[in-house]
């Protein structure tokens, strides 16, 4: 049993009208560290259907509606924990079928992430974002509240170190990064050992409209 707050329940709404149930998920998920997925939808459901309180139309909220036009990111987490490498693997397997792509798509892929509950494992989450190539964007709030957009390398599913204030730029990054033979790997030890790591690490560096993560 957990008690959420007006300003909670706010957040959680707004994340369920932006992304569906699976984001309204992902934010339940910061402030209580529910391990089950039943158990976090089942509570998403629960809130997203209590009624605001009549004072939530005066005062400022936490969070901004993303811009119009924009694709909010649907996050699915799976709290199983194991090493990254086989994390990265299954990842691999199930990426597989979208890497390779010429051309922009919508699409759903996979990525890993450090575990929020402050484990030492990983957890893989959904994302819903366009890929190319090797690469997949998807649109997220940041931490200081700025959208952005992050691009996440499909065979690893490991997200690259910067994030992106506009689409266009990271798609324009991408772009450049699309050539070098490092991104062929699956294994991100060996990746980060090719010669062209080097050369990729610089184009982030550069990359215009970006931050360091």
């Amino acid at each position: 049993m957990f008690v959420v707050s007006e300003e909670k329940r706010f957040a959680i709404h707004q994340a369920f009208e932006a992304g569906g149930e699976w984001a309204a998920v992902a934010e339940l998920r910061r402030y209580f560290p529910l391990q089950r997925n039943e158990d976090a939808l089942s509570a998403v459901r629960a809130i997203v259907r209590w009624p605001s309180e009549a004072s939530l139309s005066n005062r400022d909220t936490r969070r901004k509606s993303a811009p119009p036009g924009s694709r909010p990111a649907a996050r699915n987490e799976q709290t199983s924990p194991g090493s990254t490498e086989n994390k990265a693997t299954e990842t691999l397997e199930r990426n597989a079928d979208l890497v390779g792509n010429s051309q922009w798509r919508p699409a759903t892929y996979e990525a890993v992430a450090a575990d929020p509950t402050g484990g030492e494992g990983t957890i893989t989450i959904m994302l819903s974002g366009e890929v190319c190539g090797a690469f997949g964007i998807d649109q997220r709030v940041a931490e200081d509240k700025a959208t952005v957009w992050v691009v996440t390398h499909l065979l690893t599913g490991q997200r690259l170190p910067r994030e992106f204030l506009t689409h266009e730029a990271a798609m324009a990054c991408v772009q450049k990064l699309q050539g070098l033979r490092c991104w062929n790997r699956g294994n991100a030890t060996a990746m980060l050992s090719h010669p062209d790591t080097h050369l990729a690490q610089r184009i982030l560096l550069a990359a215009p409209d970006s931050r360091e993560t």
